[in-house]
């Protein structure tokens, strides 16, 4: 028997995306602060974002950045990896991005995987199916732009589609 699970509403999946991200972040930071400032070691920094669009209609988005070029350090591209759970009221995603930024204005482009999982109503998506994909963030300043997921269903259920074209748009990640 196959167990379905029951939509979250907004304000729970916001909930639940707080306590993952304090869950995440937390520990990140204490070690930071006990670390020793001329220490490289990894460093974390956590930040999040809103995007509305297809199929989420909207999502919060908790990320952990680990810086692995800044800019200021001889070049003028800031190079991070991404890493962020978003909850949204009609799917949520993980993904995983390489960024490239330029310049002090928060503009550059991001790309990645990703897995997103449907439920509730989602917009030109089936209920309950799963995709995976590659993305590609497009922000012009201040971290605000589109974001294009080319995604392939999972399953072999009737519902779901084979291909799926996700296309939000939002400021953070």
């Amino acid at each position: 028997m196959r167990r379905t699970l029951a939509p979250l509403s907004l304000p729970r999946l916001l909930r639940q995306a707080a306590i993952v991200t304090l869950a995440l972040v937390a520990p990140l930071a204490r070690a930071q602060a006990q670390a020793d400032p001329a220490d490289a070691g990894m460093q974390f920094h956590p930040f999040g974002g809103l995007r509305v669009g297809v199929p989420q209609h909207a999502s919060i988005a908790a990320v952990l950045q680990y810086p692995l070029t800044d800019v200021g350090e001889g070049s003028s591209v800031g190079q991070d990896l991404l890493f962020a759970i978003e909850p949204g009221v009609t799917a949520g995603r993980v993904s995983a991005d390489y960024l490239a930024a330029y310049g002090r204005w928060a503009s550059g482009i991001a790309v990645g995987a990703t897995a997103l999982r449907t439920w509730g109503r989602p917009w030109s998506a089936p209920q309950h199916a799963t995709y995976v994909g590659a993305e590609v963030y497009l922000f012009p300043a201040f971290a605000i732009g589109p974001r294009v997921s080319l995604l392939r269903g999972l399953g072999d259920s009737a519902e779901s589609k084979r291909w799926l074209l996700a296309l939000d748009f939002g400021f953070g990640f």
